[in-house]
């Protein structure tokens, strides 16, 4: 896929999460005229366990913290790699011998201990000298956005160009942590960090395997056809979408896709035609799995989610709210959250 289609994908994603498509939310079709549902409960997924190391917490505690109060030195009287030493490297990473796609690069400024690379790369690095090349073996991560590469050994071949300067940081001790933190002790502060990064690997995990099971559904079902209707909307909504930012650059809908977009108007055209069908096909599964499954949505889930909606966006009113999202629209959310939950509840994990 390439970028032009990335940004109009990313950008059509969020006009239909946040606008939910059109305030008026009226179906005129018959589920069983365009989906068949196919295998949706028992769906197998790999089990994921994400841990949080230390490494994770110290990277995260340098980037967020004391790197406000961090402070350059530069370097001229050794040529051996330290801890904090900010590198200039050139370096390729290799898989069975053979480069990887996105691997190489030149004259990076790297910091040691920044975790930026990967885990066990910067840690290999401390007693390099100037000048010399090494290679180090490590490991990708299991959940690393690379099917390729993630949970693989590989190679990266790295010369040290040269040691930029010294990067000293403050200690972490009670003392630091009070004065500049909510905290009253370094442990409780740390302990906090280590609970944050846990979350957001539980979180990464749970949306992992909400794709992958989800995936499988969408493989596993038959689009019959799409409805006419549910299409024009879609294609109608994104026009309104561009043309509203179009005219505030005072240009007309196709130089603004040009422009802005980088595609022709043809092409924005079979791009948004394909979103359209694949977000509509999307839709039809869910709506099938409500149906089988009789799922409903309850007079106090629907009521909590429309104050939720109202905290989320600072919304003064129900009124001002229902004026840019039906109440309809809302519950039909509440479906797809709940559809969503059960298949992953009746997910096998492996």
């Amino acid at each position: 896929m390439n970028k032009n289609k990335v940004i109009l994908i990313m950008c059509v994603c969020m006009l239909l999460i946040l606008t939910g498509c059109n305030k008026k939310n009226s179906k005129n079709y018959k589920l069983k005229d365009h989906v068949k549902l196919g295998q949706y409960k028992g769906i197998e997924v790999k089990v994921q366990k994400i841990d949080v190391t230390d490494n994770d917490v110290k990277g995260t505690i340098k980037s967020e913290l004391l790197s406000k109060f961090v402070t350059e030195k530069e370097v001229t009287d050794r040529t051996i790699v330290k801890l904090n030493d900010l590198v200039d490297i050139d370096f390729e990473g290799r898989l069975d011998d053979i480069p990887f796609d996105n691997g190489k690069g030149e004259n990076f400024p790297l910091e040691i201990g920044s975790q930026q690379f990967i885990e066990g790369f910067e840690e290999q690095l401390i007693g390099a000298e100037v000048g010399q090349t090494v290679n180090l073996n490590v490991k990708f991560p299991e959940e690393y956005f690379s099917a390729e590469l993630a949970g693989k050994d590989v190679v990266f071949i790295v010369k040290v160009n040269s040691i930029i300067s010294e990067m000293s940081y403050p200690e972490l001790n009670d003392e630091f942590i009070k004065e500049n933190t909510e905290f009253e002790t370094a442990e409780a502060y740390i302990k906090s960090i280590k609970e944050k990064l846990e979350t957001s690997k539980e979180e990464y995990i749970k949306n992992a395997k909400t794709n992958e099971v989800f995936n499988a559904i969408v493989e596993n079902a038959e689009i019959i056809s799409f409805p006419q209707s549910a299409i024009d909307k879609y294609l109608t909504e994104m026009d309104k979408y561009y043309s509203k930012y179009a005219e505030e650059a005072n240009l007309e809908l196709s130089e603004f896709i040009n422009q802005q977009l980088g595609i022709s108007e043809e092409e924005y055209r079979i791009q948004s035609r394909a979103m359209a069908e694949e977000t509509v096909g999307q839709q039809l599964i869910i709506e099938a799995i409500v149906e089988a499954e009789k799922i409903k949505v309850t007079k106090k889930e629907l009521n909590d989610e429309i104050n939720k909606y109202l905290e989320n966006y600072s919304i003064e009113s129900r009124e001002m709210l229902f004026s840019q999202i039906s109440e309809e629209q809302i519950k039909d959310n509440i479906l797809w959250k709940k559809a969503l939950d059960f298949v992953i509840d009746n997910a096998k994990e492996i």
